[in-house]
């Protein structure tokens, strides 16, 4: 599990983990920075983590000398990462060398709440116990609970033989994990503290001689089915469940490996039966390793449907103006290793002839949370709501108004409606906007990009790109490619 927890561990005392780092990532002032994984302080200019920790499409940061995350502390500091190495030998998901390098762009100040942490003799073997620390999950269940507070449990390290003897008499769906010699197992099989302890890319120590000593980095522990793939948040607020085989356009983007199964990630839109539209945000959020497939014909995500066809992606071609996170040009083309084969169930739709106009109904379809907390909840069922367009100047008043300056220009699309929770993060990235949803000739007018959060702000406009003004890049793509 590459989303750990500790569920039996107690609360730390201010200032005892002085090497504690949460790195956060965010789009500000659109999505605010967020804690996402634990780490530690190497020397003033380097933090260590997780491999599995960095992201590519979200602007990073790492806090320092912190206890609790929701208050402004006198002791904290932050500092942006100007560049972060992961080793060249972590192939992604649950595997060795999960580890990884930030290096800052200022130095730490270091003092007492700030303080670098040692690292073992190269190939020394540990035993005994250690300390965990971090603000992982303290919840049991699926629901995730972030506590506000720096949290510690005491574990014992695991010989690597008995250790996987542990992991191996306890059921597993899919393959059974490997350990490596490059590997430290902390904890006691059957319980909690012992599994999923800690942070992602938190720190495990040992006080040796009076001094803190950093032994492992917590990478996964069991059930260890989990990616992270990053998104931007994306909820339908409000919406409904659609009727199977309703919108036959609608794809599902999946990425994993082979061995271990897909996860849904992002939408998008069958254009013919070798392309797919989506956004470019989603196809940068896809890490270089494991497998890129579309699943077209789907209605639940979780169940075999007959019509359902699943194909690898051969190509993808994210526009060449957009420049990554949340900016206009956010639209990308996938072509497909083998051709889909139409049917009623799996249909393409057409790109629009003119400019949609304001006040227009359109329909939005996708799988994405239906909650307007801050815990997802994510719908098996293909989920659609219908929204009004909302005119370019209106939107990026609106916009403007709750985070200054925004990237809203003449090449996107804005929904409503502008006064209850419709308005906000609707749907998934890259889901289709779609006109004349119930004629026999629907056209695709817009590709779902962004949205304020929390979802269902009122007053908060979603955004899209504009599909009309990417006709001719889209044809030119698909006939030179």
């Amino acid at each position: 599990n590459l989303h750990p927890r500790i569920t039996d561990g107690v609360k730390a005392s201010r200032g005892e983990f002085p090497y504690q780092v949460s790195i956060q990532y965010g789009l500000p002032p659109l999505v605010k920075f967020s804690h996402s994984c634990g780490g530690s302080i190497l020397n003033e200019r380097t933090i260590l983590t997780a491999g599995h920790c960095i992201l590519k499409n979200r602007k990073v940061r790492v806090v320092v000398g912190k206890y609790e995350l929701n208050v402004e502390e006198s002791t904290q500091q932050v500092a942006e990462v100007a560049r972060s190495v992961v080793h060249s030998g972590y192939k992604g998901g649950v595997a060795q060398h999960d580890i990884a390098l930030m290096f800052l762009s200022t130095p730490l100040k270091l003092n007492k709440a700030v303080q670098p942490i040692s690292l073992p003799a190269q190939g020394q073997k540990q035993s005994g116990e250690a300390v965990l620390s971090g603000w992982g999950s303290t919840s049991k269940s699926l629901l995730v609970t972030i506590p506000n507070t720096l949290q510690k449990a005491v574990v014992p390290i695991l010989d690597n033989a008995d250790c996987y003897k542990q992991l191996t008499s306890q059921p597993v769906s899919g393959p059974q994990p490997e350990l490596f010699d490059t590997q430290v197992c902390s904890g006691i099989a059957g319980k909690e503290v012992s599994a999923c302890s800690g942070d992602s890319g938190g720190p495990l120590a040992q006080n040796v001689n009076g001094k803190h000593v950093q032994v492992g980095i917590v990478s996964w522990a069991k059930p260890y089915r989990g990616y992270v793939v990053p998104l931007f948040d994306s909820r339908i607020i409000a919406g409904h469940e659609s009727n199977p085989g309703q919108y036959p356009w609608q794809v599902s983007l999946q990425w994993g490996i082979s061995s271990f199964g897909y996860s849904h990630f992002c939408s998008g839109a069958i254009l013919n039966t070798q392309w797919i539209i989506t956004a470019g945000h989603c196809v940068l959020a896809i890490p270089a390793y494991g497998d890129f497939v579309v699943k077209v014909g789907k209605h639940n995500l979780r169940a075999v449907e007959t019509n359902a066809q699943t194909v690898r992606v051969a190509k993808s071609i994210i526009h060449e103006k957009y420049v990554g996170d949340i900016a206009p040009y956010d639209i990308a083309l996938l072509k497909l290793a083998t051709p889909l084969k139409l049917n009623i169930a799996v249909k393409a739709i057409g790109l629009p002839q003119s400019l949609v106009v304001k006040n227009k109904t359109v329909i939005l379809t996708g799988w994405a949370s239906t909650s307007k907390a801050i815990t997802p909840v994510l719908p098996d069922r293909l989920q659609v709501a219908e929204l009004p367009i909302v005119d370019y100047q209106t939107c990026k008043q609106f916009i403007d108004s709750l985070t200054g300056p925004s990237p809203v220009d003449a090449t996107t699309i804005c929904t409503g409606p502008l006064t209850d929770s419709l308005s906000a993060c609707s749907s998934d990235s890259g889901s289709p906007l779609v006109a004349n949803a119930t004629s026999t000739l629907p056209q695709l007018v817009g590709i779902y990009t962004w949205g304020l959060i929390p979802c269902g702000t009122v007053a908060a406009p979603s955004v899209y790109t504009n599909v009309y003004f990417f006709v001719n890049w889209i044809n030119n793509i698909m006939a030179t490619n």
